[in-house]
């Protein structure tokens, strides 16, 4: 795995045990349990999907100025070149 992956999965994985631990020291039924691991799980993938949005809403905007064809060559070579290596991106890969 790469080690973007590898982060993203740790902390889903820290967010489980978390939640996995909590519910087993609480008094709570096991639905109530049950349903506390479930929210964390999610609630952790959404934080790792905002990080995608986020990059999403970047390369849309990128696209669509360049789309408009208002800039010249030069200028939309800037802007491609400004998207791809956003912050949260590398050359060939995605960086975490």
């Amino acid at each position: 795995m790469s080690d973007g992956k590898d982060q993203r999965y740790i902390k889903i994985a820290q967010a489980c045990l978390r939640a996995i631990n909590s519910a087993a020291e609480s008094k709570a039924g096991r639905d109530a349990q049950i349903r506390a691991v479930y929210d964390a799980i999610d609630r952790a993938f959404r934080e790792e999907l905002k990080v995608y949005q986020n990059d999403i809403n970047e390369l849309s905007a990128a696209l669509e100025q360049i789309a408009a064809g208002d800039l010249d060559e030069a200028e939309a070579q800037k802007v491609a070149a400004a998207a791809v290596s956003g912050p949260n991106r590398t050359q060939g890969g995605r960086q975490h």
